[in-house]
């Protein structure tokens, strides 16, 4: 367990739950990880705190759906007031790369992939969005039995949707036919639409293929020719598999 002691006390940078009693906000906890985490898991922290999941503490590998407990522009806004803390310097460049809305531990690993700099071991793609509402026009939602689509990832500009398709949640006939209309849908709407698979998400050279195939259609090389790249993408994918699979109680442990 660590333990933080400062002697100044920001606006909201703590919560009463009991009388007497308070905790750090999620503000303040991500600023005092930094001084814990790599900058990789820090970004993939932040990502969790911005996200729509939580890790089931009782099941195995379960997920929780809840409200994120905070959002980007509230950790800038932290990190801008609280520049005493320890940590503050890395929270601050980790802050940039944190995306809101991602809804799994895989959607979050993705996303910092996709955010961090090739100079950290990522791909260090254009702006995307996590599971924002994409409006279906009225005429067209009968086809498609929706009013508001919400794909993983989303460049709106480029026009490109990138699902990830875990095996736990797309699994049975029923579930693939939905998401063959969904794509064939999002598709007559004008997107390209890719699929990273659960096997993609945990393999390197998985991921690396899926990651040169939304390159592609971004039209934004991910690679980097420097000679330490490498071995920083194998390190940053290791990083983000051991946070995002980890149960609850295992990171825990890992920080006493």
């Amino acid at each position: 367990m660590r333990f933080h002691e400062t002697q100044f006390q920001p606006y909201r940078a703590y919560r009463k739950i009991a009388r007497d009693v308070y905790m750090a906000s999620p503000e303040t906890t991500f600023i005092q990880m930094a001084s814990e985490l790599s900058l990789g898991e820090l970004v993939l922290f932040g990502n969790e705190l911005c996200g729509t999941y939580r890790k089931s503490a009782f099941v195995d590998g379960g997920l929780e759906p809840r409200s994120a407990v905070t959002s980007v522009h509230a950790l800038r806004a932290a990190v801008n007031s609280m520049d005493r803390f320890v940590g503050h310097r890395k929270a601050a460049q980790a802050v940039r790369y944190i995306t809101n809305n991602t809804n799994s531990p895989m959607e979050s690993v993705f996303a910092a992939k996709f955010s961090l700099l090739k100079r950290y071991g990522g791909c260090q793609f254009p702006s995307f969005s996590c599971n924002e509402a994409l409006l279906v026009p009225s005429e067209q939602q009968h086809l498609i039995g929706k009013a508001l689509l919400r794909p993983d990832f989303l460049w709106a500009k480029q026009k490109l949707i990138v699902e990830y398709n875990g095996a736990e949640f797309h699994a049975g006939a029923l579930k693939e036919a939905s998401d063959r209309r969904r794509t064939n849908f999002l598709g007559s709407l004008g997107f390209d639409v890719l699929e990273i698979t659960r096997l993609q998400g945990t393999s390197q050279r998985g991921a690396d293929q899926a990651l040169e195939e939304i390159a592609s259609h971004l039209k934004a090389p991910w690679k980097s020719r420097s000679s330490s790249w490498p071995e920083l993408r194998w390190k940053l994918h290791d990083e983000l598999l051991h946070w995002a699979l980890a149960a609850p109680m295992d990171l825990l442990r890992d920080s006493i």
